[in-house]
């Protein structure tokens, strides 16, 4: 009936298997749990200690074949009608989280995610954006997240994540609009799972930049009005284009982006300025693709 799905890289998630097993059992239903590490080179030999749990499996896969295509890769490997993803840097926060799924089986449903507080000054820009990355009512069924969602294999057989994005960031973005384009809709609950590891400063802001050239490189390549529409990040580009400010926000964020990368790493990072160095940064590596400025806007 369910199928547990976890995508490992290098992480330690043998404490999460335990945790979800023992919900899974109380539920009383057919279920399986499968980890499948994406060229992991790290915390295998601890993972495979999961399949000493019944109804548990544990891949390991020599080479990285990326975000998109180990969730595919894994819902090919799951036998049951219902598919659960978690990311492996995932704690359960609450003690009928597999139950309140249970009970959406079905549907598509996102359960959203939070993040622990700061654990050092070095950790800080993580959890402050975390605090605010929580999809409103309003937004219900418009952003498609991959960390924690239950979908039915029948529909993701139709839909399936993009292998063609192997880099870092926005593959659910473009997942979700899939599904909107076929006819499916998708919905928040109040189910969250905890993100148990926190990125220092310097490697969530590395990681934000990855995001935003892979958000230039769909855009570029689908030409996706739907997924130009989701972003904020986009639309905001798209006014500063239209009233040619696009060159000078690049110019001023080359001069600034040492003192904004100082300020984002330190202990009281300022969200207001990460929103700054985020379209600066777009409408930086922007202006070196003449062929998205003319035919994307």
């Amino acid at each position: 009936m369910l199928s547990i799905l976890i995508p490992a890289y290098n992480y330690d998630c043998t404490l999460l298997v335990k945790d979800l097993h023992k919900q899974v059992i109380e539920c009383k239903i057919p279920f399986e749990i499968i980890v499948a590490e994406d060229g992991s080179t790290k915390f295998t030999s601890e993972n495979q200690q999961i399949t000493t749990l019944i109804y548990c499996k544990h891949i390991v896969l020599q080479q990285n074949i990326g975000r998109a295509a180990i969730r595919n890769f894994l819902a090919k490997e799951a036998k049951f009608e219902n598919l659960l993803f978690i990311d492996c840097d995932s704690k359960i926060v609450s003690d009928t989280y597999i139950k309140t799924y249970v009970t959406h089986f079905g549907k598509i449903v996102l359960g959203g995610r939070i993040y622990n507080k700061p654990s050092s000054k070095n950790h800080t820009l993580l959890p402050k954006y975390g605090a605010r990355e929580k999809i409103g009512k309003e937004q219900e069924g418009k952003i498609f997240t991959s960390p924690n969602f239950l979908i039915p294999k029948q529909i993701f057989d139709i839909v399936r994540f993009d292998e063609n994005i192997t880099q870092y960031g926005h593959e659910d973005t473009l997942f979700g609009c899939a599904l909107h384009h076929n006819g499916f809709k998708f919905l928040l609950i109040d189910n969250p799972i905890l993100h148990d590891s926190i990125e220092d400063n310097i490697t969530f802001l590395h990681k934000t930049e990855l995001s935003i050239n892979n958000l230039l490189l769909l855009i570029k390549r689908t030409d996706d009005k739907e997924l130009q529409k989701i972003s904020k990040l986009y639309r905001c580009y798209q006014k500063l284009h239209t009233i040619k400010l696009t060159s000078a926000i690049s110019t001023l964020f080359i001069s600034t982006r040492e003192f904004l990368q100082k300020q984002l790493c330190s202990s009281t990072p300022s969200l207001f300025l990460f929103n700054l160095y985020k379209i600066g940064y777009l409408c930086h590596i922007a202006s070196k693709s003449q062929d998205f400025l003319t035919e994307n806007v």
